[in-house]
């Protein structure tokens, strides 16, 4: 009987809760028991999917009507997740679907990794006039592939409003129910983008584990919106440390935290040393790095403008790092929110190939030598001199390249042969290396001998012998003194070599670049 009213019961909620993975049924089972603060009743999960009184998951037949009344079609992907995608029937359906996210995803690579943006805003409720407009237009405007909201207030999500607000066919979603008037926070992803497998949360945050498209890893995005007292808090950072524990994969939180690091993230504001000691030993703990915000230092403000904090962020871990390194925050306009929208932005702009540049590193390997003298020995069929220095430079360029590709292409190698050396030792090394760069002395600066040059009608003037000795030829001993001058490791020039490469190989390359001189004097 008990089954029956509470099946009843679900069947009456017309909508339904919200779209992830089935998964996540055996995924809760398993974290409820090493964290308490994790429920099944927390979390909104696939379309037609409900727990029972047993705690096991069955389908109502009245939504899975519902689903086909309106045309959504059943995808089953290789770990038996549901998904639903919007198949539609009017052309114009299947037009919008041709979106840039999808072009996007099948202009890259079965082995590139995508670009990667995520959005957070802390709507401060959807049921607001224009708020849905403002959220939309962001959304149609910077594309992201995941998009995660703090506070919507609302109960239950309709798939049509989703994807009016998303302007794609191809997306997923997720929620943290609101409780009352307060809380509700939705995930939605570009399934063309990220696949997700399973989902976790509880009062606090809602997480989705899944895999970007390219990067064959998983990933664990976390939607946070931190409670106000002390207890809640403390209850926040001790599940956040149940989720995390013994996570080796990238990893990502965002959201509102509701709490500030440091005295200069609250202006006007009441600053609480010991929560936001509480707050740092969280991210000390699970070792996470905030990425910095671009051009805002605060990213709330009150209805009266006139109290600042800093409570939303974004905290990745070292393994999203390594993948996407070059990470951005680029803050929104806050319009229709007492909260700045964020997106965490990754993009692969294409300068076209990067430029050549030698490394000292490269002059102290054995093999270089070998390289060079054969790269220089090489014919070249232009005639003029400096040509002939060119073209030979652009030999040894080559060698060098194809060489350090073999010689230093596998970092990833050497850094795991270095795990197993004694960490003293390495430790030992690195910072001989350093105290050596900032202990050098600096050199004496040359100064000026026998005064300034006269007032008068001659100021500017050189000597008659002075200017005779400026058209004499270039002579060798001169090239070498100026180079010998110059320190090795100053910063290379468009070719790319540094004075270092030329005081190293001075005896192989000294001839053509005497030569390419000369013409150079005669030329003036």
């Amino acid at each position: 009987m008990k089954n029956k009213a509470e099946e009843k019961s679900v069947n009456n909620h017309k909508e339904g809760p919200t779209q992830c993975a089935e998964e996540v049924a055996c995924r809760l089972e398993k974290t409820s028991k090493s964290s308490q603060n994790i429920k099944a009743s927390d979390v909104s999960f696939c379309q037609g999917c409900y727990p029972n009184a047993k705690g096991n998951w069955k389908a109502s037949s009245r939504i899975m009507k519902l689903r086909n009344a309106t045309k959504y079609k059943a995808h089953t992907n290789e770990e038996g997740c549901r998904r639903y995608k919007n198949c539609g029937s009017r052309p114009d359906q299947k037009k919008r679907a041709s979106n840039s996210r999808s072009q996007r995803t099948e202009a890259a690579s079965d082995d590139s990794i995508n670009n990667v943006e995520i959005l957070s805003i802390n709507v401060r409720g959807f049921g607001v006039v224009g708020k849905y407009g403002w959220v939309k237009g962001i959304c149609y405007g910077e594309r992201p592939d995941i998009a995660v909201f703090q506070e919507t207030k609302f109960r239950f999500l309709e798939d049509s409003w989703v994807q009016n607000l998303w302007r794609c066919n191809q997306f997923g979603y997720v929620q943290k129910e609101a409780c009352g008037n307060s809380g509700g926070m939705p995930i939605i992803w570009d399934s063309s983008c990220f696949t997700v497998s399973s989902a976790v949360g509880n009062r606090f945050f809602i997480a989705i584990r899944g895999v970007w498209y390219g990067s064959g890893k998983e990933s664990l995005i976390v939607n946070v919106y931190g409670p106000h007292n002390d207890i809640d808090k403390k209850e926040l950072w001790s599940s956040l440390d149940n989720l995390l524990y013994g996570h080796d994969s990238p990893v990502v939180l965002c959201g509102d935290f509701n709490e500030v690091r440091v005295i200069s993230d609250r202006l006007n504001c009441k600053f609480n040393q010991a929560r936001a000691t509480r707050f740092n030993e969280f991210i000390d703990r699970n070792r996470l790095i905030e990425i910095p915000i671009n051009g805002k230092r605060f990213t709330r403000i009150s209805d009266d403008g006139l109290k600042f904090s800093k409570l939303d962020r974004f905290l990745v871990n070292e393994k999203f790092i390594n993948i996407w390194d070059d990470l951005s925050i680029v803050p929104l306009d806050r319009r229709e929110s007492d909260h700045c929208p964020q997106i965490l932005r990754h993009k692969l702009i294409d300068y076209s190939p990067k430029p050549f540049k030698i490394f000292d590193e490269w002059l102290n390997r054995d093999g270089v030598d070998r390289i060079i003298v054969e790269a220089w020995n090489k014919e070249v069929r232009c005639s003029r001199k400096d040509c002939v220095f060119r073209d030979k430079l652009k030999n040894a360029k080559s060698g060098l390249k194809a060489w350090g590709k073999t010689k230093f292409g596998n970092i990833d190698g050497e850094i795991n042969d270095l795990k197993g050396e004694d960490p003293g030792i390495v430790m030992g090394a690195i910072l001989k290396h350093f105290r050596d760069i900032f202990s050098n002395k600096v050199a004496v600066r040359p100064t000026l001998a026998g005064g300034f040059w006269p007032v008068g009608p001659d100021l500017g003037r050189i000597s008659v012998a002075d200017a005779e000795g400026l058209e004499l030829p270039f002579f060798e001993k001169e090239i070498w003194d100026a180079i010998c001058y110059c320190g090795s490791s100053k910063t290379p020039g468009p070719d790319g070599f540094n004075i270092g490469f030329y005081k190293k190989f001075w005896s192989v390359i000294k001839d053509e670049l005497v030569e390419a001189y000369t013409r150079f004097g005669r030329m003036v």
